[in-house]
């Protein structure tokens, strides 16, 4: 018996290391989100946003393939990125790559940096301008109006807050209070470390990524490790934080050093705005 153990016990754990290597991170999951508000201004309802995260840029395969593939499809208004482009100088090119060919696609493509942009020999100045001449706006702690039909809103973007390059008093400085506005952040804690801020100035969706969704999620032993962290509740999906809903997507990569995913596949999500 104690054989027979040890056996399924090393086939299990070869199967679960082939899926999670070789099956999981390549398969694209489409989360449809309508989110709802009851004071969003009319010219805004029916907004489709693609939110993407996490790309960690390494190649072209075919999972970038299905997503160029999707964003085709759905012609969503706006992308949305947040952060964790690439994690080495090397790669730099994949990127420019990928993100070519989704703003060609899309050209309204919008994104932040995260940590992982912060730790490359390149500056994130240097990356900002390779990105967008590729056909995506970078923001870093400041905001822009976009405009919509025959309506108008608030974009932010801050900086990287894991690493502690957020600016988002610099960044709110000449938004208006009463527009609709959505603020991209690569990790979600900044809801906990601005929540007083982000209140006041009636901030509506936080966008965010960073968690890959817990990347390698064991029941009860993952949820367990992530209780322990103070923002492991935003680990995946959408929170009501009163009037703020705050959306963490699961992301597209992964860690290089650990390139699987299970019950964490990679995610792009449409958002659609409704009033209520």
């Amino acid at each position: 018996m104690a054989k027979e153990t040890i056996i399924f016990t090393i086939i299990l754990l070869l199967f679960l290391f082939i899926y999670s290597y070789f099956v999981e991170p390549f398969s694209l999951q489409i989360v449809r989100r309508d989110l709802s508000y009851s004071d969003l201004p009319l010219n805004l309802e029916g907004l489709k946003i693609m939110h993407l995260s996490d790309f960690h840029c390494r190649s072209f395969t075919i999972r970038e393939k299905r997503l160029v593939e999707v964003i085709t499809r759905e012609k969503p208004d706006f992308i949305f990125f947040t952060g964790d482009f690439v994690e080495k100088d090397e790669w730099i090119s994949s990127c420019e790559e990928i993100l070519s060919r989704i703003a060609n696609e899309n050209p309204n493509f919008f994104g932040v940096f995260g940590n992982h942009d912060h730790g490359l020999n390149t500056s994130t100045e240097k990356l900002e301008s390779i990105f967008e001449k590729k056909g995506i706006k970078i923001l870093t702690n400041e905001s822009t109006v976009i405009k919509f039909k025959n309506g108008r809103f608030y974009l932010i973007g801050i900086d990287d807050p894991y690493l502690d390059y957020d600016n988002l008093s610099s960044a709110l400085e000449d938004v208006e209070k009463n527009k609709f506005k959505i603020l991209l952040s690569h990790s979600p804690q900044i809801f906990l470390e601005e929540k007083e801020l982000i209140n006041n100035n009636d901030i509506d969706l936080i966008l965010s990524g960073h968690t890959h969704g817990g990347q390698i999620n064991i029941p009860f032993i993952t949820d367990f490790f992530l209780s322990l962290w103070p923002s492991g509740k935003y680990t995946v999906g959408l929170f009501e934080e009163g009037k703020v809903l705050v959306y963490v997507n699961r992301g597209i990569g992964s860690f290089y050093r650990l390139p699987l995913r299970l019950n964490a596949p990679p995610e792009a999500t449409i958002i659609t705005l409704r009033l209520k």
